[in-house]
Formats: C-alpha cells, structure tokens, sequence
C-alpha cells in the first residue's frame, strides 16, 4: 500500500514536470554532452570516455527508475583549428508503464580564442526514441469482480492503440565560456538550447504534442585557494515546458602526495536542487577521486521534498566513470641556437 501511495503521490506533486521532461544528472558537470553540446572536447587530452548511472526510487517502488548513459569525444587540429567530435547514448526506463526513452546523438564543437577568452560553440543531432508499453497498465475492463483485483494477464484491455514507439529526429546547439582571470580564478558559463527543431513526442499521431525546448545555463569556476585546494562553486539553471530546476552548490578537491598508487586527487561536495516556484527537492553528496587516467564520482540526492514522508527521504544514487587519455601531441618548445 505505501509503495502505491507514493506512486500516487509522485504524479500528484510532480505535475507538470512528469510532462516531456528529458534525460539529466545529478553530476551533470561530469555528463557533458548531456548539458552543452560546446562541451565536447572540453578536457586535456586526446580522448574521453564517460560513463553515467542513476537508480531512484527503488527503496520504494518494486520497478525503480533508471537511467544511463555513455559518450566518447575527440580533440582534433585541422589547419590549426581545434576541433573536437563525439557521440553520445542515452537510456531512462521509467517505473511507471515501463516509459522509456533512448537517445543517440553526434556531435561536434569549434573553439577560439580570442584576448584570452576561450570560446566554444556546439552542434549536435540524432535519433530520440519514446517507448511505452501498455501491457503493463490496468484498463477498467479488466478489473475481475470475483477477486477484485485487476488482470491484465489473462484479460483484454479492450483498446486499440495506435503505436508504442516514436522515433525522431533532434538537434541542439550550445555556447560555451571561459578565461583565467588571474593565477587564482577561472570562471565559465554555457548555455545550450534542446530540441530546437520541436520533434514530435506523441504515441497517437498527433501533431500538437512535441519535445519543449529546454534551456540550460550551468555557470561554475575554479578558485585555485592554494597549490593542493581546489574550490569550484556550481550552479545550473534548467527550464522546458513551464518546469523550471535549479541546482546550486560546489565541491572542494584536493591534490594528494605523489603515492605509488598514482591517485591524483580526491574531492567532495554538497548541492541542493529546488524550483523557483516549488519547495526544495533534494540535497545531493558527491565524493570521488582521480586515479591515473580514471575519475569516480559518487553521489547520492537525500529527498527533502513533500515525497519524504513516503520516501524516508531515500532518493537516487548516481555514478560517473571518465576516462581520460592522455595528450600525446608534441609540444613546441623554443631552443636557443647562435645566429648565422
């Protein structure tokens, strides 16, 4: 009965935000070509790899929601320009009627700098697909009046669905910023736009019913406090389809000792998610660390919102797995030599 109820309850307090809401992370700085399609390429070296899971709810409900995700990008020098391309693959299964949604994208950036700014712009486009199965529903026709229960096993629905999978075409386009203040301060900010073409979402054909464009602006910096601590404040701002999310807070990290283990550095942090026009959501954890070429992220959202009663304010843990390989251009260097 409690599971029920919160499944209940979930619809109820979510509202609007159950409605073309997309694939997103609690750690979405370390899911960049989920957030800005400018940040492919964004990192030092040749090539990256990141991986994402989430798991929520299943401390609740028997089918919990999950979603994950992986992507690969690339920096590249064509006729000294940088460029950078990748792909990306995500997947969300929703407790509720099995929803799910796939994602498959390409994209590609283009950097310059200009009186040391670093400026990034982003392309990305692919293939969304929205899967339902109805199955798993229960239909009035199929509650039995002998146990009073419903069965959707053995009895019919008595409906006529038109499709349960829709599979469209989806663009984005993202900006990025950056510059290095001084020795101690280096601020950036992004802003991506999603799904500008509109793709239609809906399982019926009808026309009317399409992907929201979503907006993101994610804004942090690296305030170098001393030769081993790092402090990066974060903040993001999300809005699509009159749902709004705001996610603000930062983590600290720390450069370790040279060890025969060759881990780099450690790091933790703490941010809260909420609305403008709605309580506060969560409180997210994140520790990690960096371990030659790797770096691990945990993080976990403690459930503050109205659901807590229900949820014991158990909400959703989340990995990150990156890889970085490391930079194998050759660097320039000046060698003094006696003039002829």
């Amino acid at each position: 009965m409690v599971r029920i109820l919160f499944v209940i309850a979930l619809v109820v307090f979510s509202g609007q935000q159950l409605h073309s809401q997309d694939i997103h992370f609690t750690q979405y700085y370390f899911s960049p070509l989920n957030t800005n399609p400018a940040y492919v390429g964004d990192f030092d070296g040749d090539f990256r790899i990141v991986g994402n899971h989430r798991s929520q709810w299943g401390a609740v409900v028997d089918q919990q929601f999950l979603t994950s995700g992986i992507s690969f990008d690339q920096n590249l020098t064509i006729y000294n320009h940088q460029v950078a391309v990748g792909g990306n693959f995500a997947h969300d299964q929703s407790s509720i009627g099995y929803l799910q949604q796939n994602k498959l994208e390409l994209a590609g950036s283009y950097t310059k700098f200009i009186k040391g700014n670093e400026l990034r712009g982003g392309i990305q486009f692919g293939l969304l697909h929205k899967g339902i199965d109805y199955n798993k529903y229960s239909y009035p026709s199929q509650f039995n009046m002998d146990d009073g229960y419903f069965d959707n096993t053995s009895m019919s629905n008595m409906e006529n669905f038109a499709q349960n999978n829709n599979y469209r075409l989806n663009v984005n386009l993202g900006l990025a910023w950056r510059k290095k203040i001084n020795n101690k301060l280096t601020p950036q900010a992004g802003l991506s736009f999603m799904h500008i073409n509109a793709p239609k979402e809906s399982f019926n054909g009808d026309n009317a019913n399409r992907f929201k464009l979503r907006t993101i602006l994610d804004l942090r910096a690296n305030y170098y406090f001393s030769d081993k601590i790092t402090i990066v404040p974060t903040i993001l701002f999300m809005n699509q389809n009159k749902a709004q999310e705001l996610v603000w807070g930062g983590m600290v990290r720390y450069k370790v000792a040279a060890n025969k283990h060759k881990l780099y550095d450690v790091f933790g942090g703490i941010s809260s998610r909420n609305g403008f026009t709605r309580n506060y959501d969560a409180f997210n954890l994140l520790v990690g660390g960096t371990v030659r070429e790797f770096q691990l992220g945990i993080s976990y959202d403690i459930n503050v919102s109205e659901l807590s009663s229900i949820s014991h304010y158990r909400g959703a843990f989340e990995l990150s797995l990156i890889y970085t390989a490391k930079n194998t251009k050759p660097k320039l260097y000046n060698v003094p030599c006696d003039r002829l």
